[in-house]
Protein backbone atom coordinates (compact mmCIF):
# COMPACT_ATOMS: atom_id res chain seq x y z
CA UNK A 1 0.00 0.00 0.00
CA UNK A 2 2.62 2.44 0.25
CA UNK A 3 4.47 1.69 -2.43
CA UNK A 4 1.59 2.58 -4.19
CA UNK A 5 0.76 5.52 -2.76
CA UNK A 6 4.17 6.91 -3.08
CA UNK A 7 5.42 5.08 -6.74
CA UNK A 8 2.25 4.70 -8.51
CA UNK A 9 4.19 5.21 -11.63
CA UNK A 10 6.93 2.62 -11.18
CA UNK A 11 5.79 -0.49 -13.19
CA UNK A 12 6.81 -2.74 -10.55
CA UNK A 13 4.80 -1.63 -8.38
CA UNK A 14 2.06 -1.77 -10.71
CA UNK A 15 2.37 -5.48 -11.86
CA UNK A 16 2.70 -5.86 -7.98
CA UNK A 17 -0.31 -4.59 -7.54
CA UNK A 18 -2.45 -6.00 -10.19
CA UNK A 19 -1.48 -9.46 -10.11
CA UNK A 20 -2.68 -9.77 -6.24
CA UNK A 21 -5.93 -7.74 -7.42
CA UNK A 22 -5.08 -4.87 -4.79
CA UNK A 23 -7.80 -2.34 -6.08
CA UNK A 24 -10.07 -4.06 -7.16
CA UNK A 25 -12.53 -1.30 -7.80
CA UNK A 26 -9.75 0.64 -9.29
CA UNK A 27 -8.20 -2.21 -11.72
CA UNK A 28 -8.63 -0.60 -15.06
CA UNK A 29 -6.85 2.80 -13.83
CA UNK A 30 -3.85 0.74 -12.65
CA UNK A 31 -4.29 -1.12 -16.16
CA UNK A 32 -3.85 1.90 -17.72
CA UNK A 33 -1.35 2.81 -15.67
CA UNK A 34 0.88 -0.38 -16.04
CA UNK A 35 0.25 0.22 -19.86
CA UNK A 36 1.30 3.90 -19.94
CA UNK A 37 4.98 2.86 -17.75
CA UNK A 38 5.25 0.59 -19.86
CA UNK A 39 4.77 0.38 -23.58
CA UNK A 40 6.88 -1.66 -24.93
CA UNK A 41 5.80 -4.41 -22.52
CA UNK A 42 3.78 -7.30 -23.66
CA UNK A 43 2.80 -8.16 -20.38
CA UNK A 44 0.68 -4.99 -20.24
CA UNK A 45 -1.43 -5.66 -22.40
CA UNK A 46 -1.60 -9.11 -21.60
CA UNK A 47 -3.16 -7.97 -18.40
CA UNK A 48 -5.48 -5.95 -19.72
CA UNK A 49 -6.80 -8.41 -21.89
CA UNK A 50 -7.94 -10.58 -19.03
CA UNK A 51 -9.49 -8.28 -17.25
CA UNK A 52 -11.75 -7.02 -20.90
CA UNK A 53 -12.42 -10.81 -21.01
CA UNK A 54 -13.48 -11.31 -17.55
CA UNK A 55 -15.99 -8.51 -18.27
CA UNK A 56 -17.35 -9.73 -21.29
CA UNK A 57 -15.42 -7.14 -23.81
CA UNK A 58 -14.22 -9.13 -26.19
CA UNK A 59 -14.06 -6.92 -28.89
CA UNK A 60 -11.30 -5.20 -26.48
CA UNK A 61 -9.24 -8.02 -25.57
CA UNK A 62 -8.86 -8.94 -29.06
CA UNK A 63 -7.21 -5.82 -29.44
CA UNK A 64 -5.00 -5.70 -26.58
CA UNK A 65 -3.63 -9.11 -28.06
CA UNK A 66 -2.85 -7.97 -31.52
CA UNK A 67 -1.38 -4.67 -29.59
CA UNK A 68 1.07 -7.83 -27.63
CA UNK A 69 1.56 -9.90 -30.41
CA UNK A 70 3.73 -6.77 -32.06
CA UNK A 71 5.64 -6.49 -28.81
CA UNK A 72 8.97 -8.30 -28.39
CA UNK A 73 9.53 -7.73 -24.58
CA UNK A 74 7.57 -9.29 -22.34
CA UNK A 75 9.05 -8.40 -18.46
CA UNK A 76 7.44 -9.57 -15.19
CA UNK A 77 10.45 -8.35 -13.49
CA UNK A 78 11.29 -11.79 -11.96
CA UNK A 79 15.21 -11.33 -12.03
CA UNK A 80 15.03 -7.97 -10.47
CA UNK A 81 12.87 -9.50 -7.72
CA UNK A 82 15.19 -12.50 -7.48
CA UNK A 83 18.34 -10.07 -7.13
CA UNK A 84 16.69 -6.98 -5.16
CA UNK A 85 15.60 -9.98 -2.35
CA UNK A 86 19.04 -11.85 -2.23
CA UNK A 87 20.83 -8.98 -1.31
CA UNK A 88 18.14 -7.78 1.34
CA UNK A 89 18.31 -11.48 2.81
CA UNK A 90 22.39 -10.97 2.50
CA UNK A 91 22.49 -7.90 4.34
CA UNK A 92 20.01 -9.28 7.24
CA UNK A 93 22.79 -11.72 7.88
CA UNK A 94 21.61 -14.56 6.30
CA UNK A 95 24.02 -17.28 4.35
CA UNK A 96 24.54 -17.18 0.87
CA UNK A 97 22.38 -20.40 0.59
CA UNK A 98 19.89 -19.25 3.04
CA UNK A 99 19.26 -15.67 0.80
CA UNK A 100 19.58 -17.77 -2.44
CA UNK A 101 16.98 -19.82 -1.28
CA UNK A 102 14.70 -17.01 0.28
CA UNK A 103 15.31 -15.49 -2.92
CA UNK A 104 14.17 -17.43 -5.22
CA UNK A 105 11.30 -17.96 -2.89
CA UNK A 106 9.91 -14.37 -2.54
CA UNK A 107 10.57 -14.58 -6.64
CA UNK A 108 8.26 -17.45 -6.73
CA UNK A 109 5.50 -15.50 -4.81
CA UNK A 110 5.45 -12.35 -6.78
CA UNK A 111 5.50 -14.67 -10.07
CA UNK A 112 2.88 -17.40 -9.20
CA UNK A 113 -0.53 -15.10 -9.23
CA UNK A 114 1.25 -13.15 -12.81
CA UNK A 115 1.14 -16.83 -14.27
CA UNK A 116 -2.32 -17.08 -12.78
CA UNK A 117 -3.49 -14.30 -14.78
CA UNK A 118 -1.44 -15.04 -17.87
CA UNK A 119 -3.60 -18.47 -17.60
CA UNK A 120 -6.70 -16.45 -17.54
CA UNK A 121 -5.83 -14.78 -20.77
CA UNK A 122 -5.72 -18.54 -22.32
CA UNK A 123 -8.91 -19.54 -21.21
CA UNK A 124 -10.36 -16.41 -22.57
CA UNK A 125 -9.12 -17.07 -26.46
CA UNK A 126 -10.21 -20.64 -25.59
CA UNK A 127 -13.75 -19.51 -24.74
CA UNK A 128 -13.75 -17.05 -27.86
CA UNK A 129 -12.08 -20.05 -30.41
CA UNK A 130 -15.26 -22.20 -29.56
CA UNK A 131 -17.44 -18.91 -29.98
CA UNK A 132 -16.22 -18.76 -33.56
CA UNK A 133 -15.69 -22.47 -33.78
CA UNK A 134 -19.60 -22.62 -33.45
CA UNK A 135 -20.22 -20.11 -35.64
CA UNK A 136 -18.10 -22.01 -38.35
CA UNK A 137 -15.29 -19.50 -38.48
CA UNK A 138 -12.02 -21.73 -38.18
CA UNK A 139 -10.01 -19.28 -39.73
CA UNK A 140 -10.58 -16.99 -36.56
CA UNK A 141 -10.21 -19.13 -34.30
CA UNK A 142 -7.05 -20.16 -36.00
CA UNK A 143 -5.83 -16.75 -35.54
CA UNK A 144 -6.82 -16.62 -32.10
CA UNK A 145 -4.70 -19.71 -31.42
CA UNK A 146 -1.96 -18.35 -32.83
CA UNK A 147 -2.15 -15.74 -30.61
CA UNK A 148 -2.33 -18.07 -27.47
CA UNK A 149 0.29 -19.38 -28.97
CA UNK A 150 2.43 -16.46 -29.22
CA UNK A 151 2.19 -16.17 -24.56
CA UNK A 152 3.57 -19.78 -24.44
CA UNK A 153 6.46 -18.44 -26.58
CA UNK A 154 7.00 -15.39 -25.02
CA UNK A 155 6.84 -17.18 -21.11
CA UNK A 156 9.69 -19.47 -22.78
CA UNK A 157 12.07 -17.13 -24.17
CA UNK A 158 14.08 -14.31 -22.88
CA UNK A 159 14.44 -13.79 -18.53
CA UNK A 160 10.90 -15.04 -18.65
CA UNK A 161 12.50 -18.28 -20.09
CA UNK A 162 14.80 -18.89 -17.23
CA UNK A 163 12.66 -20.18 -15.05
CA UNK A 164 11.30 -23.32 -14.90
CA UNK A 165 7.61 -22.52 -13.21
CA UNK A 166 7.50 -20.16 -16.45
CA UNK A 167 8.01 -22.83 -18.66
CA UNK A 168 6.04 -25.51 -17.43
CA UNK A 169 3.01 -23.03 -17.56
CA UNK A 170 3.94 -21.97 -21.31
CA UNK A 171 2.98 -25.29 -22.28
CA UNK A 172 0.15 -25.49 -20.15
CA UNK A 173 -1.57 -22.15 -22.03
CA UNK A 174 -0.29 -23.70 -25.30
CA UNK A 175 -2.32 -26.99 -24.30
CA UNK A 176 -5.46 -24.57 -23.35
CA UNK A 177 -5.91 -23.25 -27.40
CA UNK A 178 -4.29 -26.23 -28.64
CA UNK A 179 -7.23 -28.72 -27.64
CA UNK A 180 -9.87 -27.10 -29.50
CA UNK A 181 -8.21 -27.02 -32.88
CA UNK A 182 -8.67 -30.28 -35.55
CA UNK A 183 -6.15 -32.33 -33.73
CA UNK A 184 -5.02 -33.77 -37.50
CA UNK A 185 -4.56 -30.47 -39.32
CA UNK A 186 -1.44 -29.05 -39.75
CA UNK A 187 -0.97 -25.30 -39.01
CA UNK A 188 1.56 -22.54 -40.72
CA UNK A 189 2.14 -21.12 -37.33
CA UNK A 190 2.64 -25.13 -35.66
CA UNK A 191 5.37 -25.16 -38.35
CA UNK A 192 3.82 -27.45 -40.39
CA UNK A 193 2.85 -29.70 -37.43
CA UNK A 194 -0.34 -30.61 -36.21
CA UNK A 195 -1.71 -29.93 -32.91
CA UNK A 196 -2.11 -33.35 -31.89
CA UNK A 197 2.22 -33.90 -32.74
CA UNK A 198 3.14 -30.35 -30.27
CA UNK A 199 0.42 -31.57 -27.75
CA UNK A 200 2.71 -35.08 -28.19
CA UNK A 201 6.07 -33.38 -27.86
CA UNK A 202 5.08 -30.90 -24.76
CA UNK A 203 3.46 -33.90 -22.71
CA UNK A 204 7.73 -35.74 -23.51
CA UNK A 205 9.23 -32.63 -22.68
CA UNK A 206 7.49 -32.14 -19.25
CA UNK A 207 7.77 -35.69 -18.33
CA UNK A 208 11.47 -34.92 -18.80
CA UNK A 209 11.78 -32.04 -16.97
CA UNK A 210 9.78 -33.42 -13.84
CA UNK A 211 12.15 -36.68 -14.10
CA UNK A 212 15.40 -33.98 -13.88
CA UNK A 213 13.38 -32.02 -11.25
CA UNK A 214 13.59 -35.19 -8.82
CA UNK A 215 16.93 -35.77 -9.66
CA UNK A 216 18.11 -32.23 -8.79
CA UNK A 217 16.08 -31.82 -5.67
CA UNK A 218 17.42 -34.95 -4.51
CA UNK A 219 21.52 -33.69 -5.13
CA UNK A 220 20.81 -30.36 -4.09
CA UNK A 221 21.22 -30.58 -0.49
CA UNK A 222 24.41 -31.85 -0.98
CA UNK A 223 25.72 -29.10 -2.95
CA UNK A 224 29.49 -27.46 -1.52
CA UNK A 225 29.00 -23.82 -1.34
CA UNK A 226 31.28 -23.07 -4.31
CA UNK A 227 28.67 -25.73 -6.08
CA UNK A 228 25.51 -23.78 -5.26
CA UNK A 229 27.54 -20.41 -6.46
CA UNK A 230 28.04 -22.32 -9.41
CA UNK A 231 24.38 -23.73 -9.84
CA UNK A 232 23.36 -20.25 -8.86
CA UNK A 233 24.95 -18.00 -11.98
CA UNK A 234 24.87 -20.88 -14.16
CA UNK A 235 20.80 -20.46 -13.32
CA UNK A 236 20.96 -16.43 -14.12
CA UNK A 237 23.01 -17.04 -17.50
CA UNK A 238 21.64 -20.28 -18.90
CA UNK A 239 18.12 -20.83 -17.28
CA UNK A 240 17.37 -22.80 -14.51
CA UNK A 241 16.57 -26.34 -16.55
CA UNK A 242 20.24 -26.22 -17.63
CA UNK A 243 21.33 -25.41 -14.05
CA UNK A 244 19.82 -28.35 -12.05
CA UNK A 245 20.56 -30.50 -15.36
CA UNK A 246 24.25 -29.38 -14.59
CA UNK A 247 23.73 -30.30 -10.99
CA UNK A 248 22.50 -33.58 -11.84
CA UNK A 249 25.82 -34.29 -14.19
CA UNK A 250 27.84 -33.50 -10.92
CA UNK A 251 25.59 -35.89 -8.92
CA UNK A 252 24.25 -38.08 -10.93
CA UNK A 253 21.39 -40.54 -8.97
CA UNK A 254 21.84 -44.03 -8.55
CA UNK A 255 18.87 -44.93 -10.14
CA UNK A 256 17.68 -42.07 -12.32
CA UNK A 257 14.13 -40.64 -11.90
CA UNK A 258 11.40 -41.65 -14.73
Amino acid sequence: NEAATNFPNDPHVELAVLARDKFPADRRKWLDLFKASSPSNSLANYFSAQDYFKNGNTDAAVNELLAASGKTQFDNHGMETQLDAEELYLDSGKSSREATSFAMSDMSGEDLPELATIKGVDHGIADLMQQKLAAGDADSAANLAQMGMMIGDKLNSGDSGKYLINQLVGTATEAIVLQHLDQNTAYDFLDGQTPAQVLQENKQQKVALRGMLTNFQAAYPSLTDAELNNYVQRSRIYGEAAAMQWVVQQHPPASPAK
